[in-house]
Order: C-alpha cells, then sequence, then structure tokens
C-alpha cells in the first residue's frame, strides 16, 4: 500500500453565500476524525488553518491528549491524536507528505457537489488498493474551494445518499460524518 493520509481543509472553503473563507476550528471535529483515522490506519492526519490562534488552539489539544494529562487517563485517545498534524496550508501538508513518502503525494478532492470528471468511490479504492499515494482532503463550511480544488489530481464523487419518500435528496453531512464513511469506503479491509 501506499502513503495515505488526510487533510481537514478550513481554508481555502466556501462560505454558503459561495465567497472564499477562512472556517473555524471544531473541537469535535478533530477527535471524531482523528479516531476515524486511527480505526482505518490513516499515516497523518492535517488540520489545515491559516489562523494562528486557532493553530496555537489545536497544538495544545495535541499535546493534552499525546503527552499531557489527557495521554495518561486516556491511552486510545492519545493513539488517534499522535497522528495529527497542525499546518497553515494545504500545500505545507502536501510538502510533509512528499518528504515522508520519499516522492510527490498527490491531493484528491472531496465534494458534496458533482463536480466535472469526478471518480466512483470504488475507482478510488481500486487505486489506494494498487498503491497509490494521496492526500484526501475535507473541506468545512460547504466544501472546498476553487484554489484547493486546482491543487488535486483526483476527485471523488459525492457520497451516495438516498431520496427521501417525497423524492427530494438533502446532501450536506458533517464533516465527521463524511470522513468516517470515506474512509469507511477506501481504507476498509475487504
Amino acid at each position: 500500500m501506499g502513503r495515505f493520509s488526510l487533510a481537514l481543509v478550513h481554508h481555502p472553503v466556501l462560505h454558503k453565500d459561495g465567497s472564499t473563507i477562512a472556517s473555524a476550528v471544531t473541537n469535535t471535529d478533530l477527535h471524531d476524525i482523528a479516531r476515524s483515522c486511527a480505526t482505518f490506519g490513516v499515516d497523518a492526519f492535517y488540520v489545515v488553518t491559516p489562523v494562528a490562534a486557532q493553530r496555537a488552539l489545536c497544538d495544545r489539544l495535541v499535546h493534552h491528549w499525546t503527552v499531557g494529562d489527557g495521554a495518561r487517563k486516556n491511552a486510545d485517545r492519545a493513539r488517534a491524536f499522535a497522528a495529527m498534524r497542525v499546518v497553515d496550508s494545504i500545500t505545507a501538508a502536501l510538502e510533509m507528505e512528499t518528504r515522508a513518502a520519499g516522492r510527490a503525494v498527490p491531493a484528491w478532492a472531496t465534494s458534496a457537489r458533482p463536480l466535472p470528471g469526478a471518480v466512483p468511490l470504488e475507482t478510488a479504492r481500486r487505486q489506494l488498493e494498487q498503491g497509490a499515494d494521496a492526500l484526501l482532503l475535507l473541506g468545512t463550511a460547504h466544501g472546498l474551494a476553487q484554489p484547493a480544488l486546482d491543487l488535486c489530481a483526483l476527485t471523488l464523487a459525492p457520497i451516495p445518499g438516498r431520496a427521501a419518500p417525497d423524492g427530494t435528496r438533502y446532501n450536506h453531512l458533517s464533516v465527521r460524518a463524511a470522513a468516517a464513511i470515506l474512509l469507511h469506503q477506501l481504507r476498509r479491509d475487504s
């Protein structure tokens, strides 16, 4: 298997009005996604935010759960947070992945919106099983903004939901739920 990591992107992401923003880091997202990453054998979990105060908050959280009181009280949480890296940009995460892999690691985009050229999850899973490397980007707020998508070599098709009895569809999962579903689809043992 190749190297497979995940990045929770807080910038550049979309506001509901379509503008590009930096969203706020959410403690619950970090805990839940870190646990999903540990469950599915993700090499690194990057939290991407350009906001220095939010990076400092994330660093304190990682320290608490990996070497502080939290680590002594909850070894499972320490294990989950051990893979977390806090960076200021997607580019910084890609550079760290390249150093860790010893070769360029491509970014893969996720989106709840259907995007041109998106590949089915099963196609992406096969690529990973054949040894492909990937840094999977998950956007917060209303998803990855175009500058983030422009960095990606591949875009995954949206997670398929199910129509309501009246035929309408709702497609706005929390990022932590989407992360768990995607990791299960891409990284589960057969």
